[in-house]
């Protein structure tokens, strides 16, 4: 969550605050910290860190309370990504090839083995956007797919440079 805080002041953000249950214990000092979701707030990266420590229906809350999420990480491991896919929120999701086939399972039934998916790959982006129309998909990977409504593009710039941790984070 630091990393993603950090790229999005880079970014222009107005004001980054990472959310957790906990008083966290952040040494940034552009960075805010708090335990509630800061009234203002238009748009939400939801998903690093996550882990277990909301339920889905307070994620779900997260969400509808927001114009815009990225959706991320842990996110789409829960039951309730097929709920927020299901709003009429501006939702981007920014999953890895594995990350998707565990999405691709909860969202349809059938998770593909990553083998599959990294074989089809412009099959699949293009089937969910389809199906998820107005959704943002941005699947990573050697030459990331960013999906919409049946549309693909690929962005053709990624390097094995970003196949490391927090890279992701960043881009969230």
């Amino acid at each position: 969550s630091i990393i993603a805080a950090k790229a999005s002041l880079r970014s222009g953000v107005g004001l980054a605050t990472i959310t957790g249950r906990d008083n966290l214990s952040i040494t940034e000092p552009q960075i805010m910290v708090s335990v509630q979701t800061p009234k203002g707030a238009n748009t939400m990266l939801i998903g690093q860190g996550l882990g277990g420590a909301y339920s889905d229906d307070e994620i779900i809350s997260f969400v509808n309370s927001m114009s815009n999420s990225v959706i991320d990480a842990d996110i789409f491991k829960k039951e309730c990504v097929k709920d927020i896919l299901n709003t009429d929120k501006n939702i981007i999701l920014t999953p890895h090839p594995k990350e998707f086939c565990i999405l691709w399972g909860k969202c349809f039934g059938k998770e593909p083995h990553i083998e599959e998916l990294q074989q089809n790959r412009f099959s699949y982006a293009k089937k969910f956007s389809e199906i998820y129309k107005d959704k943002v998909l941005v699947l990573k990977g050697s030459n990331t797919i960013i999906a919409q409504n049946g549309e693909l593009y690929v962005m053709p710039l990624g390097s094995s440079a970003l196949a490391k941790g927090g890279s992701g984070d960043a881009l969230a």
